[in-house]
């Protein structure tokens, strides 16, 4: 991904300098954040930078601590401020290449074919995964070798190609706000004083065009994303889904292609319940503890690992190397290389600095989406800016529970959704597009 990443910009950036492209509405539109994103970025290598101990000693004590145990440091010798500096250079690799994907979506999805086109591949991703994932699980066959599968209630495994099930139905999400998007965008223009019997006929067209066959794919991943038994896969995206459908009817009115999209998502549950059944969720809702899965005593040691690092962090990625120096005897004996708060652990490793840098970028980036969402007409643009949300949403909600931007498919594929919703706030109208032409 980071050589393909790395390659692609690099294309792009010698046509730049050669004249034949340019910057389009959406980079000029998100100069701020991006701003932000090349200096959080800059950030993470600079904690690999070897700096005299002296500083070290004064700007992270925890950091100096450590080398000064470890290696007994001299009073000139030069250290960096992260504790691992082979973690965090793979780290920093990553959010080079997340950076790029989304500048990478910003400068190539130059026009509505190319966002439509853009939105039925990762539809098609999402599909095919879910296939996958199914027949994996209906087969009761280990096609990746993950480990033994099984049709138990308390240890289903419906993954695709993901190692983790949680992980996994935060892609499903992801790509079902992508999928709802398309739905709107294939939208009629409906006015507030349609009746039942217009909505109704519209539905029974979209059922029996391709649209349908789209309709299909959501319940297709709506019904994968309930036999994950995901807890906080299925809260993340019904809460983010509920937030953005409330922030269109408040800004737009019930007429709101979003407003009208609920009775849909309602009956594809409904549907993917009646097929598939979600007993395995229902039962994980009733059943688990957090307590007794260790999250709360591993948040509680986090925070006072994040005490020790406030400003400055650890380094990026170093949450394993340095956990095992606080862990107690609250905690069963396994190695935790990731806290369930992807939060708590950004703050872990980038400290206040880069917390509050990505935080800035992503603020702004919502900011920027969430002002079109309320200004656009175009179906199309608030399709895919319903998409963005919905998707980004979805992660940052559960984010809280997991660690989702730990996994480099479930961020890159947030940050190509965040560029979406930029793309779609700043493309013009296809009308304005042909009088620029003529």
């Amino acid at each position: 991904m980071e050589i393909a990443v790395l390659l692609l910009f690099g294309l792009w950036a010698y046509g730049y300098v050669r004249g034949r492209f340019s910057l389009p509405d959406a980079v000029r539109s998100a100069r701020l954040p991006l701003i932000f994103l090349a200096i959080w970025v800059g950030y993470g290598l600079l904690q690999i930078l070897l700096l005299p101990v002296d500083w070290v000693a004064q700007l992270s004590p925890a950091t100096y601590e450590i080398y000064q145990y470890a290696a007994l440091v001299e009073p000139r010798q030069w250290i960096p401020l992260t504790v691992d500096t082979g973690v965090t250079w793979v780290e920093s690799l990553k959010h080079i290449s997340y950076v790029g994907l989304f500048f990478l979506t910003l400068v190539l999805i130059n026009s509505p074919f190319r966002l439509r086109l853009l939105a039925v591949a990762l539809i098609t991703i999402g599909i095919g995964e879910s296939i996958f994932g199914l027949f994996a699980y209906f087969s009761n066959l280990d096609l990746l070798g993950w480990d033994h599968q099984t049709r138990s209630v308390k240890e289903v495994l419906v993954r695709g190609t993901y190692a983790n099930r949680n992980h996994f139905a935060a892609f499903l999400a992801m790509m079902t706000a992508t999928a709802l998007g398309l739905v709107i965008a294939g939208m009629r223009v409906q006015h507030e004083e349609s009746g039942w019997r217009a909505r109704l006929s519209d539905w029974m067209q979209d059922l029996l065009s391709l649209r349908g066959l789209l309709i299909g794919g959501i319940i297709l991943l709506l019904a994968t994303l309930l036999l994950t038994t995901s807890r906080g896969g299925v809260f993340s995206f019904s809460a983010a889904f509920v937030i953005v459908i409330t922030y269109a009817y408040l800004t737009v009115g019930r007429s709101a292609p979003a407003v009208r999209l609920a009775p849909l998502v309602f009956g594809a549950v409904v549907l993917a319940i009646f097929w598939l059944g979600a007993e395995g969720l229902q039962e994980r809702l009733l059943t688990t503890d957090l307590q007794m899965e260790g999250r709360f005593p591993q948040w509680r040691i986090s925070v006072a690992v994040a005490n020790d690092y406030p400003i400055l962090g650890s380094g990026a990625g170093t949450y394993a190397t340095v956990f095992p120096l606080y862990r107690d005897g609250s905690l069963p004996p396994l190695f935790f290389e990731h806290v369930h708060n992807d939060y708590l652990e950004l703050l872990i490793e980038q400290g206040i600095v880069g917390f509050v840098l990505l935080g800035c970028a992503i603020v702004l980036l919502l900011s920027l989406v969430l002002d079109a969402y309320r200004r656009r007409h175009d179906l199309l643009m608030r399709g895919m800016l319903f998409a963005s949300l919905v998707g980004t949403g979805t992660l940052l909600i559960h984010g809280l529970l997991d660690f989702n931007f730990q996994i480099p498919a479930n961020a890159g594929y947030f940050f190509v959704l965040l560029g979406i919703g930029v793309v779609a706030a700043t493309l013009p109208h296809e009308s304005r597009r042909r009088r620029r032409r003529n």
